[in-house]
């Protein structure tokens, strides 16, 4: 069996009876069916993809970049109690 049997279904559209859906396309309002065994695995492999792409670790510049950013807050933060304190001290 080829499989070129890929059918996109409006809203409203029966399906046939050997045809099961794979997934929904999310730029237009479309139904992708495959044959009823293949859609089973084509769904799941497309939501292995989508899963594996959303679920990936920061790499090392992004962690540089996060320390630096909250080394730098930090400094921040500790430099304006300095002058804070120094005011206080001041004000007596």
């Amino acid at each position: 069996m080829l499989v070129t049997k890929i059918r996109y279904v409006q809203e409203g559209e029966k399906l046939p009876w050997w045809l099961g859906l794979a997934y929904w396309e999310w730029s237009r309002p479309v139904a992708v069916c495959y044959p009823i065994p293949l859609n089973l695995l084509i769904r799941w492999s497309r939501n292995v993809y989508f899963w594996v792409k959303a679920s990936h670790r920061p790499d090392w510049l992004a962690n540089r970049l996060q320390e630096a950013h909250d080394a730098g807050f930090h400094k921040g933060i500790m430099h304006e109690l300095r002058t804070q304190a120094e005011w206080l001290k001041l004000m007596k």
